[in-house]
């Protein structure tokens, strides 16, 4: 039981991704596949139970076949005889088979207790209304969909990237990776950059998707980097020896693996915070550094590197390391005081164009610098999200310079913080 895993090596989660497996053999699938799932409803409760959120993966594309549970409920309501077996077509832009995917194929699940799901399109940027691309427009409707039905929560839609104003709707991914160090120094670059047209929220497969099973001390700098990003999500093509779960490795990686997470949860409300802030101005938590500093040439080259939030620069480690067990990494920082909260150190940097620095780093170390005058809302003991508060809330400052924090809490699940419910 992998939820309990996370449990019993106190590895803090919130959400359950359950990929295709969970529907019968094929492409897609709205039928569970009792093999593995013998009672759905229970495996979904006890997951609630744990205080877990579950998705399910579904490519839509390949529209509904005859051996699905729902068909005949499906044909009948799009004018199709179930008795001929005949496969309905995925037709985005028929109001009718849109009302039948809906009401026939994911409101049962979502009444059974699927949360959210995970849209997995592929099949191109084509439909039957010309110039209407299919995915923008499906994460769209799942977005309405779940709002209507759901008013007391937000909505929630995990899909790839559609498109200009894709980032309106959905936590994103960006499709499927290869287990590589080169892939890996892309993700910093590749993810800052999605900021410039408002696509903020973009996770990566942690680890890589598929090749060669990335090393442990890959996955290590990777969970790394996902701990100071706007989503953390581990994930790998269906292969055995693509193993995700970090506590099967061995120390010190497992270990300092464990550790990036909880890191990730101690930063959680200064990055909700952000991401509050994201909302309300469209500036992305994690951008580049030219977003803050348009007037310094060397922001637009300081390309391994990114803000995180106002009051942070983060510089991931994206290569081995070397024969002294160490990692560099090459860092531009703005003029002013810097903390290094890797190495405990102050960073000086007096030239007003700033400056590049070399740094080197152990293997449980994330370079992460702090403005002087920054104050950090953490937190400590955290293993869930589903509070509405912060039971142990946690202020770090950092000395020599002006600066001000906030803490920022709303109930964590319903709209009401858009009529201003939630505190600072």
């Amino acid at each position: 039981d992998i939820a309990e895993r996370f449990d019993t090596m106190d590895v803090p989660v919130d959400v359950m991704v359950i990929d295709m497996d969970w529907h019968l053999p094929g492409w897609t699938g709205y039928s569970w596949d009792r093999r593995y799932f013998p009672d759905p409803t229970d495996t979904l409760e006890r997951l609630h139970r744990r205080g877990l959120r579950v998705t399910l993966n579904v490519h839509p594309a390949d529209g509904v076949g005859p051996h699905e549970d729902r068909y005949p409920e499906v044909a009948r309501a799009v004018g199709v005889d179930p008795a001929s077996g005949e496969r309905i077509p995925f037709a985005v832009t028929d109001p009718g088979f849109i009302e039948a995917y809906f009401r026939f194929l994911h409101h049962p699940e979502e009444d059974r207790g699927v949360d959210f799901w995970w849209m997995d399109w592929q099949q191109g940027t084509t439909s039957a209304v010309e110039g209407l691309d299919p995915l923008p427009w499906l994460n769209e409707l799942h977005w309405n969909d779940q709002q209507s039905r759901r008013p007391d929560r937000r909505p929630l839609v995990f899909s790839r990237w559609g498109g200009m104003g894709g980032g309106r709707y959905p936590i994103g991914f960006s499709g499927d990776t290869w287990s590589t160090w080169d892939s890996l120094a892309l993700q910093p670059w590749f993810t800052a950059t999605a900021a410039n047209v408002g696509y903020g929220f973009w996770s990566h497969d942690i680890g890589g998707h598929t090749g060669e099973p990335p090393s442990p001390e890959l996955y290590t700098r990777w969970m790394q980097f996902g701990a100071f990003s706007p989503v953390l999500r581990t994930h790998a093509t269906k292969d055995p020896a693509q193993d995700r779960r970090f506590w099967e490795f061995a120390d010190p990686h497992r270990s300092v693996m464990i550790r990036a997470v909880h890191r990730r949860y101690e930063l959680v409300p200064y990055l909700y915070g952000q991401c509050r802030r994201a909302v309300d101005t469209g500036v992305s938590a994690l951008r580049p550094m030219y977003h803050d500093h348009p007037d310094r040439d060397a922001a637009y080259v300081a390309d391994g590197q990114y803000l995180l939030g106002d009051d942070l620069v983060v510089a991931p480690v994206v290569t081995p390391l070397d024969d002294d067990r160490m990692a560099p990494i090459r860092v531009w920082l703005p003029r002013g005081r810097w903390y290094d909260t890797a190495l405990g150190e102050t960073v000086t940097v007096r030239r007003a164009d700033g400056e590049w620095f070399e740094r080197r780093y152990l293997l449980d170390e994330v370079p992460v610098f702090a403005a002087a005058g920054a104050v950090i809302a953490g937190q400590r003991d955290a293993q869930r999200l589903d509070a509405p508060c912060y039971p142990h809330p946690v202020i770090t400052a950092y000395p020599g310079g002006d600066g001000d924090g906030e803490l920022y809490e709303d109930d964590g699940v319903s709209p009401d913080y858009l009529r201003g419910d939630s505190v600072t």
